[in-house]
């Protein structure tokens, strides 16, 4: 058996970058790996290696309208940029009112905003009407986590 080519996809966010690898045999593709590219990455950096590679970039962003922004911004200056991961229309009703002008999927697409920074404004008053509690946290296999529902029953470990 020979290795024919190899592709890797590098998946991220800011803080963390999945790249997986598949690799093809002259009789057929043969494995699919992942990696890590931990904390030290930078999302610009691993898209330079995937753009190198060959590969498209697909950031990760299941967070806030806050991720949205920074990750509109990063993906405009990505060449190699395939696809843009976006939970916002499953937030909270008052998270647009904390994270002001934040961009949003219009006919499947993600403009990043053309104000300055990132184009946002964090609303500190309306922050501190929310706060973090474990009510909030999000239990990624249970049924209805994409709609952000609150966790049921204790925390693990609690």
């Amino acid at each position: 058996m020979k290795i024919t080519e190899i592709k890797t996809f590098v998946v991220g966010n800011p803080w963390k970058n999945w790249t997986f690898v598949k690799v093809f045999t002259d009789e057929g593709l043969t494995g699919v790996g992942e990696t890590t590219a931990g904390l030290s990455a930078k999302p610009e950096q691993a898209a330079a290696v995937a753009e190198a590679a060959g590969a498209s970039v697909a950031l990760h962003q299941a967070q806030s309208p806050l991720n949205t922004a920074l990750n509109a911004h990063l993906r405009a200056a990505m060449p190699n940029f395939l696809i843009q991961e976006c939970f916002d229309d499953f937030l909270a009703p008052w998270a647009r009112d904390v994270v002001r002008g934040a961009p949003r999927v219009r006919d499947g697409c993600l403009e990043p905003s053309d104000a300055p920074g990132l184009g946002v404004e964090l609303d500190e008053a309306e922050i501190a009407r929310h706060p973090y509690g474990q009510g909030f946290f999000l239990r990624l296999f249970e049924e209805g986590w994409e709609q952000r529902e609150p966790a049921r029953g204790p925390l693990p470990g609690h």
